[in-house]
């Protein structure tokens, strides 16, 4: 079976991104879609920024935890 389509293609960073849908989608529906995918995007940047707190945070909870002490030196005089 042969099927036409519609292709976006854009380059950043030197990588190809590719959207494709059927020629005769209804655009609010591809705008629907392409914001589905920004808000599956987001939700992986949201999980991302999280893993890297709690590992943040975890690591922060293993350091030896010191106690600075002054230096005091007593004034002679």
């Amino acid at each position: 079976m042969l099927k036409n389509i519609t292709q976006l293609e854009y380059i950043a960073g030197g990588k190809l991104y590719h959207f494709t849908c059927d020629n005769d989608s209804p655009l609010s529906v591809v705008k629907d879609a392409l914001n589905k995918f920004i808000q599956y995007i987001g939700q992986v940047e949201d999980n991302l920024a999280a893993q890297a707190k709690e590992a943040e945070e975890k690591a922060k909870a293993e350091q030896p935890q010191v106690e600075e002490t002054p230096n005091i030196v007593p004034i002679e005089g």
